[in-house]
């Protein structure tokens, strides 16, 4: 499934703040309560997630998501790989139990970080 067609179904969920939309990167807000529909969404595009809430992350997990701020053990990422791109999510819970940052990329493969990804 495309880029735009995985973000066109995330924001179908209800969020408090747009703090990135560009063609590669989307970063929002939302309330806690919505994470279960988003991560049903999230299922359904890219499959489950690479590094669940509560798992300390692969060295595969820290190399998606080094470019994005890093992944900590409450964290979550699903991420899937089609051709020379990588689509990833993140899930970040706030200290509050409030709310979650949630950060959509579009991470394209160059030639020298092929190994990486």
């Amino acid at each position: 499934m495309s880029f735009g067609a995985l973000v066109e179904d995330v924001k179908g969920v209800p969020f408090q703040q747009v703090r990135y939309d560009f063609t590669n990167y989307v970063e929002f807000v939302i309330d806690l309560k919505y994470t279960r529909d988003l991560c049903l969404i999230l299922e359904r595009h890219l499959g489950p997630p690479l590094k669940p809430a509560g798992k300390e992350p692969s060295r595969e997990a820290r190399q998606y998501t080094d470019p994005l701020g890093g992944i900590e053990k409450n964290q979550v990422l699903y991420c899937s790989r089609q051709e020379r791109a990588a689509q990833c999510v993140l899930l970040w819970p706030w200290a509050d139990h409030d709310y979650v940052t949630v950060k959509i990329a579009r991470l394209l493969e160059s030639r020298r970080d092929e190994k990486a990804l």
